[in-house]
């Protein structure tokens, strides 16, 4: 990585104390993850900010943050690990979107999201995360309560996984 692209990196970061947030101040996914590019591909923010600073992610390994912000890409605040290794994480902090909902719970959250009731909504409802119920309507999680519904209740809204 070269200088000019480091620079060209934090010219969008607000870079404050070593021990700070230091947040990304550019594109951002719904859930807050900042997004960039590098050579010509996207790559979220706190991925490349790690790159920046300690070379390539060796494969295998993701970036995951220890202060739990998404938007973050101090690389004090970063550290690699196995997704194993992230599901706990998650787990133990609270933001794990597998014990969530329960099975009850999640079918009314797909329903509601294919009547066309919007994510922001529905989180506010059920008071969870948004990337909770995000992840529930781009099909990340969940997909074996609309499968075990799905010859019992039409969901009009929802597509396949990848819409």
């Amino acid at each position: 990585m070269s200088i000019k692209h480091a620079k060209e990196f934090y010219s969008n970061v607000d870079v404050v104390g070593d021990n700070d947030c230091w947040n990304w101040g550019g594109s951002k996914s719904p859930a807050g993850y900042g997004r960039t590019r590098r050579d010509g591909k996207h790559i979220s923010a706190h991925r490349l900010s790690w790159v920046i600073a300690n070379g390539e992610i060796p494969e295998g390994l993701l970036i995951m943050h220890t202060c739990d912000n998404p938007s973050c890409v101090n690389p004090n605040h970063l550290e690699t690990g196995t997704c194993k290794e992230n599901i706990i994480d998650a787990h133990f902090k609270g933001r794990c979107s597998i014990s969530m909902l329960n099975r009850h719970e999640a079918l009314e959250v797909i329903y509601l999201l294919s009547i066309g009731h919007n994510v922001s909504e529905i989180a506010r409802v059920f008071e969870k995360p948004y990337n909770v119920i995000l992840s529930i309507k781009v099909g990340r999680t969940y997909n074996w309560v609309r499968d075990y519904y799905k010859d019992i209740i039409s969901f009009p809204g929802l597509g396949g996984c990848h819409e």
